[in-house]
């Protein structure tokens, strides 16, 4: 028996397996094909960044973040920033115990002279162990051609390695992954990142950033609050450490997948984590991806080839599968399964095997309907959502729809209230005559939207569309305008356009453009003259009255001499509370020294400044140029020599301007001569310490000595401690001279004798500025001197300072058991009002009173008085300068506990004084000895 016709139309099943077994291997092989040749690379990193997002991870904490922030841009109130802030950054991070620094700054030209060489001069403390970027680019402005190197400025080269900082960007726009290094000028180059994880391979490979890691987890701490020593030093030490900018407004921004845009440190940061997990991201091969969903494709033909609900159900549960499993592989061991491609084999298997169940044609014209709609959905909602405003126009420029955005932007409550502003639809109507039909240039321009000045950046561009309307199509031409409000980045170039040539804080002009005038000054081939001003005892209204009525009174100083002389320029602020300016007019030497002098008064005059009233000096050093046609001097020359006189004013504490001679430049000269040396000076072991006797002044025994720096420079010869430790002061560098002074003073004492005192001269700025109870305990646990045995001597003059703190300072060390002394007491300021305060021990007399004991009766008044002072304070009397036998009598008659000077011994090294200490002892022996032996006979 036959079958009849209907039979012949029956689908096979084995036909209808062998085909989807077919199939299946076809799209295995199909999607291993587009996997490897990187078509579905846009899936994979989409599928990359859901499980790095689901799988986050916090940062280790090994590298931390110094962030120039917007914060610490407005504290400084420039950019760029003077180099002498980034040394200061330097010199913390290298006490604090960092392990590493890299700054991700550029350094590759050199910035105004102080800045530069207090940065050189952290370089050289930090031994070479700072890394500065190094980074390739195209010469060409459109990124192409040939590359020019950007290597750091060589003065800073040389005290540095290098690390390599390019950042790639992918097709995407976005940053994925991360170089080992690079190579230029033929030699290879870490990166920064290898270099802070310590992982170092000689490859031009780059590695996959792990995003798991979340960058919010990263220690990030402000530049502002490390320059204000907010920031806890512990938070720096043994770690990996990041200086460079997070400010929007300094463009250092990239995107990347999963956290949107973040600054570039922030990018070497997070590479710098991944090697130091040690488990960047791998892709693994992705041919087993392709077997294991072949067979899951011909597994649910199988299972629910009938049922098609069931059949997309267990596919689906296939795919989940195996995203899990590649998940967990991915959260276990880093390895990434590339599973982009099942999905699209997945669904052309699922619209095979339902166009397969449920007729070709019926399935086709379903899914284009649903295309359809899909899509115009899709697009109506990009349309009304965009970030940019769009408004598409007719050729009579009047709106057919708009984003909701442009509604906002233009403050339209609806279409129909929507106004395309008169400026737009001029350039509109050029476009719509010309038949320009490619984008137009992008135009900024401003606009006045709801009574506000508004900033719109805008672009153009012509196109065709088919209106279809009863069978008839119409081609019309419309405009798509796409706009963006750029108010606030205008403000904020605007702003930065500002902080490069005025000082934000006074209104000063800054030193580069001050150049650029003073520069045109000298083409006059005139005479005129240029004056430095610094503000005297400026310092102490910071500390007494606060920074915020010190900032005000820079501003009035500004202002003072901006309205107050019409032959003068803007002034310049150097730094601080130092200004500068010159006569725009001809003057002559008298005219210049009047000038000088209104300058000292205008500024000395009192302030009345928020409820509070200030007043300080106006110490003026000033150059008199007499014109160079030739062009021989610099506008830098001119006011290096303003300043150079500045400084010999402050140096000699002028009250009147002081006038540049060749005379004092020679003393500038030598004062920075000096001051270079002063760095190397300990390294070289140029320094060592003399001993000046102290004996008990009732029987002459030897009790103690005071250590006396010396130095003895390898270029200079012998330099008194007057030349050199103002300038240490000056410097900072006084901190470490300090602590070298109590370590070799102890040790030395140490060796001279097991029971003598020994008093070290303390600093006024060693005190305030400095850890001195860390100082003082290291200095005492490393030589096992027992502490009564020490005496610290400050000067009346330190305690021109805030009294509380210097108290507190005091009494801290006192705790230790080692005691103070009040050195050079007659010639300070008000000694009396602040004695009984002072946590003191013994006074030291001035020798000016001693030497004169013989001779003036005033001298022997006041010796008396301050013996009566003494005793009644409980504290030791100590006088200086003892030369005579006459000066020692009259002391003891007078009850004075201690005394040196010339008539016991000149200071002695240390080697005369072990030999001066060891006859004393002899001495002293002998005393007793013949002493025991007259007791003897009497008994």
């Amino acid at each position: 028996m036959t079958e009849g016709p209907e039979s012949d139309t029956k689908i096979s099943p084995f036909s209808e397996l062998w085909k989807g077994a077919v199939l299946a291997i076809a799209l295995g092989f199909l999607g291993w094909v587009a996997q490897t040749s990187g078509l579905l690379k846009p899936l994979d990193q989409l599928l990359l960044d859901w499980k790095s997002a689901a799988d986050q991870r916090p940062a280790s904490g090994d590298v931390v973040v110094i962030a120039i922030d917007g914060q610490a841009l407005k504290q400084i109130g420039q950019w760029p920033w003077s180099r002498a802030h980034h040394a200061d950054i330097l010199n913390f991070l290298v006490e604090s115990g960092a392990s590493d620094v890299f700054f991700d700054v550029d350094f590759a030209f050199a910035s105004d002279p102080e800045g530069d060489a207090q940065l050189i001069s952290a370089l050289d403390r930090n031994g070479g162990g700072t890394y500065l970027p190094v980074f390739a680019q195209a010469r060409s402005s459109l990124g192409r051609g040939e590359l020019i190197y950007n290597f750091p400025h060589e003065p800073f080269a040389q005290r540095s390695w290098f690390a390599f900082v390019n950042v790639f960007t992918q097709a995407d726009g976005r940053v994925h992954s991360y170089p080992y290094g690079g190579v230029l000028h033929d030699e290879f180059l870490p990166s920064a990142a290898s270099l802070l994880s310590g992982t170092y391979i000689e490859s031009n490979d780059v590695f996959q950033i792990d995003f798991r890691i979340n960058p919010n987890t990263l220690p990030v701490y402000s530049a502002a609050d490390l320059l204000n020593d907010e920031l806890n030093p512990l938070m720096i030490q043994n770690k990996s450490v990041i200086v460079g900018g997070t400010a929007v407004e300094l463009g250092d921004q990239f995107a990347v997948p999963i956290y949107g845009v973040i600054p570039g440190p922030m990018i070497h940061a997070l590479a710098a984590e991944t090697l130091i997990s040690a488990s960047p991201p791998v892709q693994a091969g992705s041919h087993w991806t392709s077997v294991f969903h072949s067979l899951s494709l011909l597994f649910s033909l199988l299972l629910f080839r009938k049922r098609a609900v069931f059949f997309v159900g267990s596919l689906t549960t296939f795919l989940l599968a195996g995203e899990f499993i590649a998940f967990q592989i991915f959260s276990a061991n880093s390895t990434i399964i590339a599973t982009s491609q099942t999905y699209p084999a997945a669904i052309l298997f699922s619209i095979w095997h339902l166009m397969s169940r449920l007729g070709i044609n019926s399935i086709v014209i379903r899914n284009q309907a649903v295309e359809v709609a899909n899509t115009k959905g899709l697009l109506q909602t990009v349309f009304e959502d965009s970030f940019d405003a769009i408004i598409v126009v007719g050729e009579d420029c009047k709106p057919i729809t708009a984003s909701n955005s442009a509604l906002t932007l233009l403050g339209a409550k609806n279409h129909e209230d929507l106004e395309v502003p008169d400026k737009i639809i001029d350039t509109l109507k050029g476009h719509f005559r010309s038949g320009i039909s490619t984008p137009a240039k992008l135009r900024t321009t401003l606009f006045r939207i709801n009574n506000k000045e508004t900033y719109l950046e805008y672009m153009i561009a012509l196109s065709t569309w088919k209106d279809a309307v009863q069978g008839e199509e119409t081609v019309k031409r419309i405009a798509t305008i796409s706009l963006r409000d750029v108010t606030k980045l205008k403000q904020q170039q605007r702003h930065i356009s500002y902080l490069s040539n005025y000082d934000e804080q006074t209104g000063a002009l800054r030193r580069a453009p001050f150049l650029e005038f003073l520069k045109l000054r000298i083409a006059s081939d005139e005479s005129f003259a240029v004056f430095a001003l610094n503000l005297h005892r400026f310092k102490t209204i910071n500390v007494t009255l606060g920074r915020h009525v010190g900032d005000a009174l820079l501003k009035e100083v500004v202002n003072r001499l901006e309205l107050g002389n019409r032959n003068l320029s803007s002034p310049v602020r150097l730094g601080g509370d130092s200004f500068a300016l010159y006569t725009e007019a001809a003057c002559t030497q008298q005219e210049a020294d009047d000038l000088a002098r209104w300058i000292s008064d205008v500024v000395s005059k009192p302030y009345k400044l928020e409820h509070s009233s200030a007043q300080v000096g106006g110490i003026v050093g000033y150059y008199l140029h007499e014109g160079a046609p030739d062009g021989s001097i610099s506008p830098q020359d001119l006011l290096s020599r303003a300043e150079e006189a500045l400084d010999t004013a402050r140096l000699n504490r002028s009250t009147t301007p002081v006038l540049f001679s060749p005379l004092l430049s020679n003393q500038q000269l030598r004062a920075r001569q000096i001051e270079r040396s002063l760095i190397s000076a300990l390294e070289k072991d140029e320094f060592f310490l003399t001993y000046q006797p102290q004996h008990r002044v009732k029987d002459g025994a030897l009790i103690g000595s005071e250590a006396l720096i010396r130095w003895t420079s390898s270029s200079l010869g012998m330099i008194f401690p007057d030349d050199f430790i103002e300038i240490a002061e000056s410097t900072g560098f006084i901190s470490e001279l300090g602590r070298w002074i109590l370590i070799r003073a102890f040790e030395e004492t140490m060796q001279a004798s097991n029971h003598l005192s020994i008093a070290v001269n303390v600093s006024g700025i060693q005190l305030i500025n400095t850890d001195i109870v860390s100082d003082l305990k290291f200095a005492l646990d490393s030589t096992g001197i027992d502490p009564a045995r020490v005496c610290l001597e400050l000067t009346e003059s330190v305690f021109l300072s805030s009294l509380d703190h210097i108290v507190s300072k005091m009494n801290e060390v006192r705790k230790l058991g080692v005691t103070w002394a009040l050195d050079d007491f007659g010639t300070g300021y008000s000694s009396l009002s602040y004695l009984s305060m002072l946590p003191l021990d013994k006074i030291k007399l001035d020798k000016s009173f001693t030497m004169d004991l013989h001779e003036s009766a005033a001298s022997n008044a006041i010796t008396h008085s301050v013996v009566e002072l003494c005793k009644g304070l409980g504290v030791k009397l100590l006088c200086e300068g003892v030369e005579l036998e006459a000066h020692l009598i009259s002391l003891r008659e007078k009850g004075v506990s201690e005394a040196q000077g010339y008539y016991f011994s000149k200071p002695l090294t240390q080697t005369d004084f072990c030999e001066y200490v060891k006859r004393h002892l002899e001495a002293t022996d002998n005393r007793n000895e013949l002493r025991g032996n007259e007791v003897k006979k009497i008994s």
